[in-house]
């Protein structure tokens, strides 16, 4: 993919990744990335100070770091079951973010991973 399309693909909210060996054969694992969009936050029925404080920096600080990249790894036998996975089901399941597409490349780097092997979530069976 060339880096252009990457941007435009990160620009449109599309999630897109790579399927990347696991640390068990019995497992499958991704790295996706995506750029959020922000939102407000409703803070009306909160009433806790602290918490609001709290909401306020976390969004804040995703505004500033729209660019989040995950890597998950989820056993085969429940991604290809019928049920919907939850939390407990992922053996991995960490989120980093970047302010930038440049900072996520730099991150992917770390794992010798080219931005021409990056693909539509669909298309890498992504949960």
């Amino acid at each position: 993919m060339a880096l252009s399309k990457f941007y435009n693909l990160l620009e449109s909210g599309e999630l897109v990744g790579y399927a990347v060996r696991p640390t068990n054969p019995q497992n499958l694992r991704w790295i996706l990335i995506k750029k959020e969009k922000s939102y407000s936050p409703r803070l009306d029925d909160i009433d806790d100070e602290d918490l609001i404080e709290l909401i306020i920096k976390e969004h804040d600080y995703k505004i500033k770091h729209p660019y989040r990249v995950s890597i998950s790894e989820l056993p085969k036998l429940i991604h290809d079951s019928d049920r919907y996975e939850n939390q407990e089901d992922y053996v991995v399941f960490e989120n980093f973010r970047f302010s930038s597409p440049e900072e996520v490349i730099n991150f992917l780097n770390d794992f010798n991973i080219p931005i021409n092997d990056i693909r539509s979530a669909k298309d890498i069976n992504a949960p």
